[in-house]
């Protein structure tokens, strides 16, 4: 099975922001073991870990794990421990070719990941590796996906490289989302609060002895955060085919079956990737977007969900 690349490269780039700290003024509320939101919300900033007592839709902290940085990264060499004073926020700085890692749990399909990356930043989970290669573009870098390791494929993703701290050329990758599928044996990747770049990557073998590890590029990393998660912080996905259930619903009326074969999978996925391309920037990230389909699009989708809900016999 080939890789559904989302993000396709014409007569533009599609441009990550840099990876910026809200700078409110104040140091951010110190986030503990029974508070995660916290470092959540200041970290990751996805939409169902916000909080807040009209978030009907949020995760509880007991449903996901934020990764403890200072407990899992000191000491290793070529890691150190910095904080960016302006933002009153920590990470880890790792050198060149340096790696840090964490033990994932068994029941977690999510991991967010939240890092400035030089050319070579390697992510390792189970079943599925991120890198971030040198692209053709002078100055940008091309997010790649491997299932073993060794052979790569470019996701259609371009990001740009620009000097942090003493001029070393990093991406700066918020929210850095990839979902594991392990009864689809396919994973997708999300950036930000909820933009599509890929999906229908295959797995590989899956080990759940191995932790999950980030590898420094060239000019190092630096690690502001990681979680795992058993259900997605970016919107209800009650099927789990990477489309959120409120689009599903507002322009089918219904969800499609959680066992709906690849193809149809595949065909909700470009539409919605296609109307996220299509909304203003402003707005990307909005769970539903409100520019309509257009009417091929909408009738494609409607037909669809109505194979799905009275199949033939």
């Amino acid at each position: 099975m080939s890789i559904k690349p989302l993000c396709k490269i014409g007569a533009t780039l599609l441009v990550c922001a840099l990876f910026a700290m809200p700078a409110t003024g104040a140091r951010p509320e110190a986030a503990s073991a029974s508070n995660p939101s916290v470092a959540s919300r200041a970290v990751f900033n996805l939409p169902r870990l916000a909080g807040g007592p009209t978030a009907t839709d949020s995760l509880s902290p007991g449903q996901y794990r934020v990764i403890n940085l200072a407990a899992s990264g000191v000491g290793l060499p070529g890691v150190t421990r910095t904080e960016r004073k302006e933002f009153g926020v920590e990470f880890l700085d790792l050198g060149p070719e340096r790696s840090w890692s964490f033990r994932a749990g068994h029941g977690s399909s999510y991991y967010v990941f939240t890092l400035n990356a030089s050319l070579g930043t390697e992510i390792d989970l189970p079943g599925l590796s991120l890198r971030l290669a040198a692209s053709k573009h002078p100055g940008f870098g091309s997010l790649e996906s491997s299932s073993d390791g060794r052979n790569w494929e470019r996701l259609g993703f371009e990001i740009a490289l620009v000097p942090f701290g003493n001029n070393r050329m990093m991406a700066g990758l918020r929210s850095l989302t990839v979902r594991l599928d392990r009864s689809s044996k396919e994973g997708a990747v999300f950036l930000g609060p909820g933009m599509l770049l890929a999906a229908q990557i295959p797995l590989g073998r899956v080990d759940h002895a191995k932790p999950v590890r980030v590898v420094a590029g060239e000019a190092g990393a630096w690690v502001y955060g990681a979680l795992e998660s058993g259900e997605s912080p970016l919107f209800v996905d009650a099927n789990g085919n990477d489309v959120p259930d409120t689009f599903e619903r507002e322009v089918v009326g219904g969800l499609a079956a959680a066992d709906s074969p690849a193809e149809n999978r595949a065909i909700l996925v470009k539409i919605w990737r296609e109307v996220q391309l299509e909304t203003p920037r402003h707005t990307r990230g909005n769970l539903v977007s409100r520019r309509p389909l257009s009417e091929t699009n909408l009738n494609n989708l409607r037909q669809l969900q109505q194979s799905l809900a009275n199949p033939q016999t």
